[in-house]
């Protein structure tokens, strides 16, 4: 009995050990699989191309201090000649275990030319290869494979990053204070970045491909560069981002699958002549000034942007801009604008547009079909914007008319945000995955005669809006008809089979007949009492 007593204590001790152990053991194995694992398919894509290198024996970590560092690497027999000018250094089919710490090839002060070649890296918790200092270099067909950075630069200027394999990283190429390089012909997958610059300029990124990772050209303060025909899928939110950056020239990209194609926040940028297809959000600009927006192809996305009034009137948008085969139309400070300004429309924006009339025109598949910023006394009618994600989208935008349109199939039917007295009528928002027709800070607004059903989330909802009317609404088969959240003052009538908000009496007779049940049971108790009493 002891010994089986001891086994059991064992065993238990033992299964706490594991217990406590597994989040090491877990981490590790995420480290050593690679950030953003997408499945075994693409798995095997990437041990195809790691068999593609030449390959030798597994060899230590590689540490260069300054000229004198790369003439002690070589007359170890560790590189050979012809990096260029002077026959510098190749470091050429190396295969290095980053043995879980520090960087698999690190290089500190170097100003001659070397060339880093066909190298697999692995395993490190920080850089596949990592230069400090640097200059003249060329980093050319390498795979590294599970680290926190693929490559690694910081000062470095004048240096060109071209053919490498950079999968499975935090950061797939990473810059940081470099100038006049060039990064062309990379292949980085299922990275969280692919390519991340900061602090940069004068730089060319051109001919590289980014899928399958969390965001695939980042580029933070940083200007003068040049994003050229890089290919960019399935990234899972933004495929070219720049912050804070000014100056730069975004042309000839292909961005797919993304939930942002372009997102961009800064100034005197150009982004011309992208491809940009099945994005939440083909370009988003935030915050901008003076940039120029032109010739790009958005298929089943669009355009959309947000800043003040000044930022969006300073924007350059042109009819070039095609969203599924149709025009873009982005209109600034008119006035009485009619069909004849929106012929063919795939997407309208209006800032700071009064007494227009927008109508009959399809503008499905678009993330914000019709779309109007500062923009008063317009007429919105008998369109279709279905399968986009706000089919028509008001902010900051009063007495507009919004009639007889049809948002069917997308996340928010119609959207208002920031918007006063605005009437409501007559539409159909059915079956869009949030909410039918949704106001946001609206007030003193009516919504009436709608068709709004079988939305997921719900038919109408009223967020921090008050004093609205809702009445005379067909509002079925959602999940909930009518939504209050933090409101005051609305008012709400006849809205079908939708009880909320309305008079007591719903149901013709039920007060009565609630009234009366309650009597009978009150004669019955009072009848039992009186035997009981007259029994005793």
């Amino acid at each position: 009995m002891k010994s089986n007593a001891k086994s059991k204590i064992i065993i238990l001790i033992a299964v706490g050990i594991l217990i406590a152990l597994s989040p090491v053991i877990i981490i590790n194995l995420i480290l050593i699989t690679g950030y953003n694992y997408k499945g075994s398919e693409y798995n095997n894509e990437i041990n195809l191309n790691n068999k593609n290198l030449k390959i030798s024996a597994v060899s230590g970590k590689i540490h260069i201090i300054n000229k004198s560092g790369w003439v002690d690497f070589k007359n170890a027999g560790n590189c050979t000649g012809t990096g260029t000018y002077s026959d510098p250094y190749v470091i050429e089919d190396s295969v290095i275990n980053g043995g879980g710490s520090g960087s698999c090839i690190l290089i500190e002060n170097s100003t001659v030319y070397f060339r880093i070649e066909n190298c697999t890296l692995y395993n490190t918790d920080n850089t596949g290869i990592r230069l400090s200092n640097v200059n003249n270099s060329l980093i050319i067909t390498n795979f590294c494979s599970s680290s926190r950075n693929g490559i690694n630069l910081s000062g470095c200027n004048n240096n060109t990053i071209s053919e490498n394999i950079v999968n499975n990283n935090l950061y797939g190429i990473y810059l940081s204070g470099c100038n006049n390089n060039t990064i062309s012909g990379n292949t980085a997958n299922s990275n969280s970045f692919g390519i991340y610059l900061s602090n940069i300029n004068n730089n060319t990124i051109s001919g590289n491909t980014i899928n399958l990772g969390s965001n695939g050209i980042d580029i933070f303060d940083s200007n003068y560069n040049t994003i050229l025909g890089n290919i960019l899928n399935n990234n899972d939110f933004r495929g070219i981002h720049l912050l804070f950056c000014d100056y730069n020239t975004i042309s000839g990209n292909i961005v797919n699958n993304d939930w942002f194609g372009i997102y961009l926040e800064g100034d005197n940028n150009n982004i011309t002549g992208n491809t940009l297809n099945y994005n939440h959000c083909g370009i988003y600009l935030r915050n901008s000034n003076d940039d120029t927006i032109s010739g790009n192809i958005m298929n089943e996305s669009g355009l959309d942007l947000s800043g003040n009034l000044e930022m969006l009137t300073s924007l350059i948008i042109d009819t070039t801009n095609l969203v599924n085969g149709k025009p873009l139309y982005y209109y600034l400070n008119e006035k009485d604008l009619g069909p004849n300004n929106f012929t063919s429309a795939g997407q309208v924006i209006l800032v700071n547009c009064n007494d227009s009339l927008i109508s009959n025109l399809d503008v499905s598949y678009c993330n914000k079909g019709i779309y109007l910023i500062y923009s008063n006394y317009n007429n919105i009618s008998r369109n279709t914007a279905n399968i986009g994600f706000y089919g028509i989208y008001l902010i900051n935008s009063n007495y507009n008319n919004i009639s007889g349109n049809t948002a069917n199939l997308g996340a928010y039917g119609i959207y208002l945000l920031h918007s006063i007295n605005n009437n409501i009528m007559g539409n159909i928002a059915n079956n869009n995955s949030e909410t039918g027709i949704y106001l946001s800070f609206s007030d003193y607004s009516t919504i009436s005669g709608n068709t709004a059903n079988n939305n997921k989330d719900t038919g109408i909802h009223l967020f921090c809006s008050d004093y609205n009317i809702v009445s005379g609404n067909i509002l079925l088969g959602n999940d909930e008809c009518i939504v209050e959240t933090n409101c005051k003052g609305n008012k709400f009538s006849d809205n079908g089979s939708c009880t909320y908000g309305q008079a007591d009496d719903i149901i013709p007779g039920y007060n009565l007949f609630f009234l009366l049940s309650i009597l009978s049971v009150v004669a019955i108790l009072i009848s039992i009492k009186k035997k009981y009493v007259k029994k005793n």
